[in-house]
């Protein structure tokens, strides 16, 4: 991960070993990948677990079942921000 800084990161919440929450903590506090967008990909739908999500630092928070197509856009959008 320290050889290339992306632009944007796709995670899921619920993750093996390290879940997403932990690892959009590692993203943001490292100060070569903070300015990287972050989209939460999750079958966690409740508000509080959105908002932990936004809290943390996503800058959306899809839930499972989501639209491609809104995705996509959303991808579109941030990489153009």
């Amino acid at each position: 991960m320290e050889r290339e800084i992306p632009d944007l990161v796709i995670l899921d919440v619920m993750m093996p070993q390290v879940d997403g929450y932990e690892t959009i903590g590692m993203i943001k506090n490292n100060p070569a990948f903070a300015k990287a967008k972050v989209i939460f990909l999750s079958a966690k739908s409740k508000a509080a677990d959105i908002e932990k999500g936004l809290k943390l630092g996503a800058d959306e928070y899809f839930t499972k079942p989501f639209s491609v197509k809104k995705l996509i856009t959303a991808v579109d959008h941030l990489i153009r921000a």
